[in-house]
This record gives C-alpha cells, structure tokens and sequence, in this order.
C-alpha cells in the first residue's frame, strides 16, 4: 500500500469514529428518540466522510505520479510497453565530441586529437511481451555528415548508419520497488572507416557487443529513483584508414565496460522531468595496427573512468493522446589520464542534444 492510499484510510477512520462518539454523548444529555438521533449521527457521518475523502482525493491529486502512457515501468529511463502495446520513437541528436590521447613511442610523447561533431537521427521500435518482458531496437543515420578534423590534417566527414542496437528487459515488482534486467546486443555490419580529408568515413564501431544489467527503481510519494549496472563486453573491433596510398588497418581488442547509473524523476501533471548521473569504468584497451606491407604495431590504453550527467524530459502532447515529445541534454568527460602507450587524457569530452518524440499504440 503506497502513501497516498494509508491518508486515505487513516482520514476515513478518523471521521468514522468521531460521529460514534458525538452519537454516544449526544443520547445521553438530550434523550432524543434513537431513531431520530441515528437519522442525525448518520447525517453527520456521511458529510464528515465526504468531506474527508474529498480532502484526501485532493492531496493524492497533489502527490500523484505520472507515467507515459502505455509504460509499464515505474520510469521513463527504462521505458517499456505494457504487454500487447508498442511505441515507435524517432530523435534528432546533435552531438559534439573530442577526443585527446598522448601517443608515446621510444620514449617520444606525441600528442593528438580527433574531433567529431554534426545530428544523427535516431529511431526506435518498443513492444512489450508477456511476463513482463519487452523488446526494442534502434539503429541511427546521419543527417548530414559529421565534420570531423585531426591534429594536422584537413577536415573530413563521416556519414551512414550506426550500430544496431537490440534490447530486452524484464520488470518485476519486489517489497522495495520494482527490479529491472536485462540484456543488450549492438551489432556493427562493417568495419570501422576512419575519415581523411579525401576519404569519408562511417559511423559504425566495427566490432558486435553484449551487455547484462541490473536495476532497482522504486516510487516515493513525488518522485521516482533508481539505479542501474551495466557490464559491456566487447569483440575485436576493426578499423581502416586510408593515407597517401597506404592503407593502416587497426584491431581493438579489449576494453569492456562496467557502467553505473543513478536517476531521479519528477512526474508533474501531463510532463515528467529527470535526471542521471552515473560513472563509467573502462577497462584496459589493447591496439594493433599494420600498415599495408609493413609491420606490426602494438598499442595499449590503461583503465580509465568517465563521468555521465543527463537531463531529460517527457511531455505530453494535449491535443494527441498517444504523442509524446522528449527532450534530452547530456555530458561525459574522461575524468583522469588513462596511462599505457596510447594515453586518452582529461580533455576529452563529449556533448550531447536530442529531441525526439515517442507515437504509442
């Protein structure tokens, strides 16, 4: 039984027992036929739990929570379908990245970036199955392609698909809240193109992943709060770039993840506001590159850790029952140079906007 419901009760009580007190003092000192005076206690009775229920339908108005509407999770940050419906969902994201490592071979420190930046489009397939599971996939395309630039050459740009993304999650209610977990696959058909200032290149990572997680959300009296881990593993990722007539192919190897996450929302009438912030653990990455006709050679990146801060939002739409627009900012940040001969420092960072709108049917 939540908040909202023991006001109810405990107000109800209350004005039940007091009639039967004034009934029992009210008999005694004016010697009213009982008839009478159980007409007049009852009177009394019904507008006093009237007025009651009135006032605690009033306050649980104040205190209630607000979910999407066909969401049958407690949050919008695991949203998923109740059984039998299904969302599709579609947002622009403007996103804006540097990356700034340290390069150190024979004892020579080069320092270096890339930087990325330009909208993605990103769609999205929910449905919900039965015993509480639920299914989405989401895959994304530019909108135009990214400018992206490196330390000492031209502009280039990247463009096409993204990874796809499948995901299933389970909701089930326990005596805290209500337990969520999971499992999700991101699958990149080809390798990654790194662009040059001749040749484009592609948005994908080049290497498939799996991840498990496991959360805990629970819903107070006007918010809802909850936590999230998440271990990623990856497979070699592969990568290629192309610079005066030779080609350097890379194999990443390594580097899984361990993701924790914590959010808060505010449901208020028709909207819902939220918030996330949460650490992501990287661990130590391994590189090999060869240059067309040469050699091997091997880098490694140290464990390293990144910051994650979000904001968003769910607004409904007045005039479209079943439309949904949902805004989102977002920041990380490398939080400490990583060491290893591959060194990712505390410059790099990442910058994210979104609109998007969710149809449920």
């Amino acid at each position: 039984m939540n908040l909202t419901n023991i006001i109810l009760v405990t107000t109800l009580v209350s004005a039940l027992s007091i009639p039967g007190q004034a009934q029992t003092k009210k008999s005694t000192s004016t010697k009213k036929p009982a008839a009478t005076a159980e007409k007049s206690d009852s009177k009394k009775q019904s507008r006093s739990v009237s007025s009651s229920a009135s006032a605690a339908q009033t306050q649980s108005a104040t205190v209630r929570t607000r979910k999407p509407m066909v969401n049958s999770s407690l949050s919008e940050y695991a949203f998923q379908p109740a059984a039998g419906h299904q969302a599709v969902s579609a947002r622009t994201v403007y996103q804006n990245r540097k990356v700034d490592y340290v390069i150190k071979n024979r004892g020579v420190q080069t320092k270096d970036y890339e930087t990325s930046k330009g909208f993605v489009l990103m769609t999205r397939y929910d449905r919900g199955l039965e015993n509480g599971w639920g299914f989405a996939a989401e895959i994304g395309t530019t909108v135009a392609p990214q400018e992206t630039s490196r330390k000492g050459q031209n502009d280039g740009r990247q463009k096409g698909f993204t990874d796809i993304t499948l995901t299933g999650r389970n909701h089930k209610a326990i005596r805290v809240g209500e337990l969520t977990y999971g499992g999700q696959v991101s699958i990149s058909p080809n390798e990654r193109e790194i662009p040059t200032n001749r040749d484009d290149g592609n948005m994908q990572t080049g290497g498939h992943s799996i991840a498990g997680f496991v959360g805990v959300q629970k819903e107070t009296q006007r918010y809802v709060v909850g936590g999230e881990f998440k271990h990623r593993m990856f497979m070699d990722r592969s990568s290629s770039v192309k610079i005066d007539n030779r080609t350097i192919s890379t194999t990443i190897s390594n580097g899984n993840t361990f993701d924790l996450q914590g959010y808060m929302e505010m449901p208020y009438e028709a909207q819902l506001f939220g918030a996330s912030a949460g650490l992501l653990h990287t661990l130590p990455t391994d590189f090999t590159s060869r240059v067309s006709g040469g050699n091997k050679s091997n880098y490694d990146i140290d464990a390293y850790n990144i910051i994650k801060l979000a904001a968003y939002g769910n607004f409904r739409v007045s005039s479209m029952k079943n439309l949904e627009i949902l805004p989102q900012i977002g920041y990380q940040k490398v939080l400490s140079d990583s060491g290893g001969a591959l060194s990712v420092t505390d410059g790099s960072e990442e910058s994210v906007i979104s609109i998007g709108a969710r149809l449920s049917l």
